[in-house]
């Protein structure tokens, strides 16, 4: 059993302004995926050219995802602190996976922001560079096949809703609300090791834009009650 905890007010309070933060930052970085040119293109050398005409909506996607990162940080102790103590401890591996996914998806996009202006000066100045920053794209990505930003963060939300509605914490509704949006993180992941764009277009656009926002937002105005 988690160690118990004395309900404090101010974690989840804070926490579920952060999940309210989280519910916003990733619709804006799923409307900025879907409405990005670079991530539509066929290729990493047709990624770079595009990025070399605008990048303001990469660059606006990789800063949403980074305050993911953050707020999820908030997020965990948060969801903890209003178990107190109800849950097994099958929640307790799942808690220290969100950790580390929330971590590194704050780190991967805050070295996209500062790395990716850059590259993209590189590329447009000489076409001596674009091979080499073609062939070593996914070198910027920590975690280039999301298992952690999406599997290990989906697993984590799975686990918080599936034992939130065995333990009757809150409503049913919103329990299939979190599995549906756990669903959803997989389908990127899935989407991204099989090579099936489908998959994460279905995932990026009803997960981060309808599933994971409203999961969030809702989240938030449970824990600040």
């Amino acid at each position: 059993i988690i160690p118990n905890m004395k309900h404090d007010h101010t974690i989840t309070t804070l926490g579920g302004t952060c999940a309210i933060f989280m519910g916003v930052s990733y619709f804006l970085g799923g409307a900025s995926y879907l409405l990005n040119s670079a991530r539509q293109a066929i290729n990493n050398y047709t990624y770079w050219e595009s990025l070399a005409k605008d990048n303001r909506a990469e660059i606006l996607f990789h800063f949403s995802l980074a305050l993911v990162g953050l707020f999820g940080l908030a997020v965990v102790p948060a969801v903890t602190t209003f178990f107190n103590g109800r849950v097994g401890q099958w929640f307790i591996g799942s808690n220290n996976l969100a950790y580390v996914g929330f971590g590194v998806s704050l780190i991967e996009h805050l070295r996209a922001i500062r790395i990716l202006p850059e590259w993209t000066k590189s590329f447009m100045a000489d076409a001596i560079n674009r091979p080499a920053i073609v062939s070593t794209h996914l070198s910027l990505e920590l975690d280039p096949d999301h298992w952690l930003q999406f599997g290990v963060v989906g697993l984590w939300v799975f686990m918080v809703s599936w034992l939130a509605g065995r333990h009757q914490l809150w409503s049913k509704t919103f329990t299939w609300l979190g599995l549906c949006t756990a669903v959803s993180y997989w389908l990127v992941v899935f989407g991204i090791a099989f090579r099936t764009s489908v998959l994460i277009l279905v995932g990026g656009s009803v997960g981060g834009l309808i599933l994971m926002p409203i999961w969030y937002i809702w989240l938030g105005r449970i824990l600040r009650k």
